[in-house]
């Protein structure tokens, strides 16, 4: 088997932790740039990059990662790396600033965005590139994901409305079911115009970045994926979900460390922003409606997480509990930390 030129370094002695930019190809370019955004990522950066090094097959690459201000071992696991390209930032940037700084320092045909809890599998990078190369109108591509758990996720998700906020994060969620919408059922390897693909393993066309540019960098974290299919849609490029690349994706690892109820502030900020630059007219009215009825329903969620722990409890579910448990908990945080924030919001 081929030797990456980033494998992890097995001497004893540490290689310097800033390498030397390594570019493959005839052309001056690798096939492919991977840009990894990390965050106090000792835990899975280690299992990327080696699940990486392993499952190239025949393209040439360059791996950047850019690390948002870690406190922990990152910095020191990255070190084993010497053909890796590493930035690190002072501060925690976000991770869309952080991916347009690698994207800019990058030099490959094309560009995949990983997380560091997403790991390839065998042939996975080489069948997204082909699907990309098959279909010259596509801009986006991404695998299907397997969990810890081995379900499957397609990387093309139903596009986000209002509606389906309204549904899931109000009280409106106890009439779920009256909510008339038709299943999401993602056509596998079809270019689409519709949708937008997860960005923990998406990959992109170098002409859509020169076309469109990088990521909204008004977006901390989340919905800046959701952002950039949408601006790439109205822009005439299609999306492709690669069914049969597979990248197991440790869901959540990415976020691990954000503090409770964080999480969901960001990603509510974020769809603040998405809807708001989307859909202009009428939405300061409907997001004033929504945000009444969410903090009712984190309300809610707190007085149901209680209870619910209690009677699962009772029954010896211990897992229930704890599921439960943490729901109160996230809810509360956001209370706690963000409720005038969000009400200003």
């Amino acid at each position: 088997m081929r030797r990456s030129a980033w494998q992890p370094n097995t001497g004893t002695e540490v290689p310097a932790v800033t390498p030397v930019p390594r570019t493959f190809g005839s052309s001056g370019k690798s096939d492919v740039s991977i840009v990894i955004v990390t965050h106090n990522s000792q835990s899975v950066i280690e299992r990327c990059l080696t699940a990486l090094a392993g499952n190239l097959g025949r393209l040439s690459a360059e791996v950047i990662v850019v690390d948002n201000a870690s406190t922990d071992e990152t910095s020191r696991i990255l070190a084993n790396y010497p053909g890796v390209i590493v930035v690190e930032n002072e501060a925690n940037v976000g991770f869309a600033g952080a991916c347009n700084l690698g994207i800019r320092m990058s030099t490959g045909r094309q560009v995949l965005l990983l997380n560091p809890d997403a790991f390839l599998t065998t042939g996975a990078l080489e069948r997204l590139v082909d699907g990309l190369n098959l279909f010259p109108d596509v801009g986006l591509a991404g695998p299907t994901f397997r969990s810890a758990q081995g379900s499957m996720r397609p990387a093309l998700e139903r596009p986000p409305s209002i509606g389906g906020m309204y549904f899931r994060l109000t009280p409106l969620r106890y009439l779920r079911q009256l909510r008339r919408q038709p299943p999401w059922r993602p056509r596998p390897d079809t270019p689409v115009v519709t949708g937008y693909l997860i960005g923990a393993g998406l990959l992109i066309r170098r002409k859509v970045l020169e076309d469109i540019g990088g990521f909204d960098e008004g977006y901390f974290l989340y919905w800046e994926d959701m952002e950039y299919a949408r601006r790439a849609l109205a822009h005439g490029w299609k999306l492709l979900w690669v069914s049969d690349a597979i990248i197991r994706h440790e869901r959540g690892g990415s976020s691990a460390n954000v503090a409770s109820g964080e999480r969901h502030w960001l990603s509510l900020v974020g769809a603040r922003r998405y809807f708001d630059a989307w859909r202009p007219t009428w939405f300061p009215l409907v997001w004033a409606i929504f945000k009444v009825l969410h903090i009712a329903n984190l309300l809610l969620v707190c007085c149901e997480g209680a209870l619910k722990a209690l009677i699962h409890g009772l029954r010896g579910r211990r897992a229930r509990v704890e599921r439960h448990r943490q729901r109160r908990r996230e809810a509360w945080a956001f209370l706690r930390r963000r409720l005038w924030e969000f009400v200003q919001l």
